[in-house]
């Protein structure tokens, strides 16, 4: 129990809080095959980032980044599997953005991440309410 403790009360490295929201971000999106608001969860990833590294804008950044690298996986296993890029491209058209599928693409993209960073500086403020930081 003093190992997990010790885990997350000393401040971790990028890398490692990026894997670990990346990899939590693309679990909890497979909720979304069962629940149509799963976008919601990308919170807890990029909180579970903020909360190991510690660091404010670190852990914006972790949550930001971990989450478009997360959705942009999906986004290319999608395009591999089907048409992903006509069904953007129907969306787009119903917005009055002919053709444009990537700029809808881009744009998930950018709220999904910064529902991540909000989520990864929530994250580092509760880190730094329970634990004392340097």
């Amino acid at each position: 129990m003093e190992k997990i403790l010790g885990f997350f009360e000393k401040k971790n490295g990028f890398i490692i809080s990026l894997i670990i929201t990346i990899i939590v971000g693309f679990l909890l999106q497979l909720i979304g095959f069962i629940w149509e608001y799963a976008w919601i969860l990308m919170l807890i990833a990029g909180f579970l980032g903020g909360f190991l590294i510690k660091s404010g804008g670190k852990g914006f950044l972790v949550g930001f980044t971990g989450v478009i690298c997360a959705w942009g996986i999906y986004f290319i296993i999608f395009s591999i599997i089907g048409p992903f890029l006509t069904f953007a491209d129907i969306i787009a058209g119903i917005m009055g953005l002919e053709n444009m599928g990537f700029v809808i693409i881009v744009m998930s993209l950018l709220i999904g991440g910064l529902i991540g960073g909000l989520g990864g500086l929530n994250g580092h403020y509760i880190a730094s309410l329970i634990f004392e930081h340097e």
